[in-house]
């Protein structure tokens, strides 16, 4: 919200931002309109949300040679495996307009189809400045879709070319991608370099929920290891956990599984599926990916590259729910197929109720809202105007400097001097250090902020109950009141603002 509105007083975007083709998008919209621009925060993701579900139809008419199993790939498509896209992220933006993508690219293999070709370079344009990691996932696409038409080629025995037009406009749209794509991101050499940190992790065993060790980045899979022994610790059940958030992805993966052997016996005859199976390359290629990636510190989750296993997953359902149609029907035994058919009507309907059940963050999945409520931003629109610009600001999980991203204007925060993430120093203690002082202000050396949102008081009542006594319980929140080192200065309902008087020795 803070970038579009910036952009639109500006003109400008941030030299800092490296895909600001959202916020640009949506600036663009509330300008021509004159609407607000949290109104398209608001419609774009439900608009970008049914672009993913027509184009998943186009791809899966494009490499699906059955009309049936095109019908069923899209209504898998439907299904919200991800839960859905309810709020304005670019990656997430990304995500769905990543399938328009690739049938652009099925499309452009074609002989002769110069305009599929021009509207596809159109997409190797855009991706790096939408987000990096689709844009590094095309790049996979790119390499592996022509190799895996030229090895099933072989295996056929088609007699075509080696080099044909299609893996030489393959080669020119990649090298293209390679040089638009890291000059644009070399602009910001910062973020290359903490990148290319990040790929070598140390690997040793830390802390529950680890960033860093003297100074060190620590891979994806110690924090993994961690936090799941942290979990099981306190009563979590991994397991349950992995299914209610990956449940419909492992379905939707293990048809693709099942699919193989399908289509291994008809690829050398039917040319017609040699598209479809050329899928399997670039997703084993991203599967080793998440693999690889997490004994590597890089700066997102390895997890996010799951959304393109599951967008060619969703492919492969189409097609395989059709061929056990197919054979069901051919049997003579009628209670089989309503046997099969009612099995297939549970799977169809036990993953898209998996995906409704996570479509927001809740308890359900062990997420707290990410949603901010009109009372935070008025509350932070009194603290901004009302603060002394000195003086630091500590939280449970208020994020400031996103706030006055949105609420100040660049002179202000210059005067203010609000970072975007929490100094480690200025961090709540545990239990409001009740545990170790009679007093708030014995934690702190000198006078800070304390910003509280009505959910960090349910955070750890409604979502993680089980550690309540490891961090933050109603009944200290009630001795904060008391606290004569802590003065209350506002309170809307909805976010609590209080000036915290430091008795702690400087360090």
């Amino acid at each position: 919200m803070g970038t579009v509105k910036s952009i639109v007083v500006s003109g400008y975007i941030d030299g800092g931002n490296i895909y600001p083709i959202a916020t640009i998008y949506a600036a663009q919209l509330s300008q021509i309109c004159d609407l607000s621009p949290i109104v398209f925060l608001q419609i774009l993701p439900v608009l970008f949300a049914l672009i993913y579900v027509a184009f998943m139809y186009l791809l899966a008419k494009s490499v699906l040679p059955y009309k049936g199993a095109v019908i069923l790939a899209a209504v898998a498509a439907v299904i919200p495996l991800y839960g859905a896209t309810v709020g304005f992220f670019p990656n997430h933006l990304a995500h769905s307009l990543f399938p328009m993508a690739l049938f652009l690219l099925v499309k452009s293999f074609s002989a002769g189809a110069w305009q599929w070709r021009t509207l596809f370079i159109l997409m190797v344009f855009l991706f790096p400045v939408f987000h990096p990691v689709p844009t590094a996932i095309l790049a996979v696409f790119l390499v592996t879709i022509p190799l895996a038409r030229v090895v099933f080629d072989k295996v056929a025995k088609s007699g075509r070319k080696i080099i044909d037009s299609s893996v030489k406009f393959s080669a020119v749209a990649l090298v293209v991608l390679l040089i638009w794509g890291g000059g644009w991101f070399s602009s910001s050499p910062g973020r290359v370099q903490g990148f290319l940190d990040s790929l070598t992790a140390e690997q040793y065993a830390t802390p529950a929920e680890p960033t860093s060790v003297t100074g060190k980045q620590v891979s994806h899979f110690v924090r993994l290891i961690s936090r799941i022994r942290y979990a099981q610790w306190y009563g979590y059940s991994v397991m349950e956990q992995f299914f209610k958030v990956y449940g419909g992805i492992a379905a939707y993966m293990l048809l693709a599984l099942i699919a193989v052997p399908i289509l291994w016996r008809r690829i050398s005859t039917q040319a017609d599926l040699r598209d479809l199976t050329s899928l399997y390359v670039p997703l084993i290629a991203i599967a080793i990916a998440v693999v690889a990636l997490y004994f590597t510190a890089v700066p997102f989750g390895p997890t996010r590259l799951l959304f393109y296993i599951a967008l060619i997953s969703t492919i492969l359902v189409g097609f395989v729910l059709f061929k056990f149609i197919c054979t069901v029907a051919s049997s003579h035994a009628r209670w089989m197929a309503k046997v099969a058919t009612c099995g297939m009507v549970v799977l169809l309907v036990g993953v898209s109720l998996s995906g409704i059940l996570k479509v927001y963050a809740s308890p359900y999945v062990l997420l707290p809202s990410y949603h901010t409520t009109q009372t935070e931003i008025d509350g932070m629109d009194w603290f901004f105007h009302n603060k002394d610009t000195a003086t630091p600001i500590t939280g449970l999980t208020i994020s400031a400097g996103r706030f006055a991203d949105f609420l100040l204007t660049p002179e202000e925060k210059g005067q203010h001097n609000i970072p975007r993430y929490m100094p480690e120093q200025l961090r709540l203690p545990y239990h409001f250090g009740y545990d170790e002082h009679p007093q708030l202000g014995e934690s702190y050396a000198q006078n800070t902020y304390l910003v509280l949102k009505k959910q960090d008081r349910l955070l750890y009542v409604e979502v993680f109950p089980e550690v309540q006594h490891l961090r933050y319980s109603p009944s200290q929140f009630e001795k904060l009141e008391q606290d004569p080192s802590v003065d209350k200065l506002y309170s809307n309902g909805g976010l609590d603002v209080y000036y915290i008087h430091a008795h702690a020795s400087p360090t």
